[in-house]
């Protein structure tokens, strides 16, 4: 480990992590990268698993006669490292690749491989397929080196944007939402309308319904007195 490495350890262990604001772009980004990953998926017609070929070296230069050569089993390895950073296992078989990284240290280290018949041959591979996998492997190797400094200094930046426009946005919004609440209509002379609460009151035809009481009102008790015809016919029996 460098020295510079182990002075930036502790600066980005210290840094504060600042929480996501699920706002609605947040919302709108999500949708686009959800939107992104389908198209991707499609053009790669959903074949996702890679199948890496790594071991596929190892088995291949035991079949040649070179698993005791350690040059070029490393640099073979080392060439499979830097073909993830490309697209050619999406483009071609792990087999091919697995040969185009063999050829190519081969050809580096200058160690003659069997030509008649072709070795690569034997693995179900084809020589321009190798070549293009070859071409694009040597190809990462003309990039211009990037600075990481320059980088975290890009996003610093890009950040810094983000949040001014954010909080651009919020002050619209609140703004708008201060202008509608002037615009708003306010009662004329200051009268307010009141709703009656007992609507019955107000219409005269209809008369109070009267409710009966469900308390048991007391029983009249009829009286035992005769009448005075009772009393005649009593006087006559006598």
């Amino acid at each position: 480990m460098n020295f510079k490495t182990r002075q930036k350890i502790p600066n980005h262990c210290c840094r504060l992590i600042t929480p996501l604001v699920l706002d609605q772009n947040y919302v709108q980004k999500k949708m686009q990268v959800i939107k992104a990953e389908r198209r991707v998926l499609k053009e790669l017609g959903f074949c996702v698993h890679v199948k890496h070929p790594h071991k596929l070296i190892v088995m291949y230069l035991q079949a040649l006669g070179f698993e005791k050569h350690q040059s070029i089993m490393q640099m073979s390895w080392n060439y499979m490292n830097d073909s993830l950073q490309t697209d050619v296992f999406v483009q071609f078989y792990p087999e091919t690749i697995a040969c185009a990284c063999i050829y190519l240290s081969a050809r580096k280290l200058r160690i003659p491989l069997p030509k008649s018949p072709a070795w690569y041959s034997l693995f179900n591979s084809n020589e321009t397929d190798i070549q293009d996998i070859c071409r694009k492997i040597l190809k990462l190797y003309l990039r211009p080196k990037v600075i990481t400094e320059d980088l975290e200094k890009r996003v610093e930046e890009s950040k810094k944007e983000y949040d001014y426009a954010k909080e651009k946005a919020k002050e619209a919004i609140a703004h708008s939402v201060v202008q509608t609440e002037v615009i708003t209509p306010k009662p004329s002379n200051g009268i307010t309308s009141a709703i009656p609460r007992n609507i019955s009151s107000t219409t005269p035809n209809k008369k109070p319904i009267k409710r009966r009481s469900r308390s048991r009102t007391p029983l009249k008790i009829k009286s035992r007195s005769k009448s005075p015809r009772h009393l005649k016919k009593s006087k006559k029996r006598r």
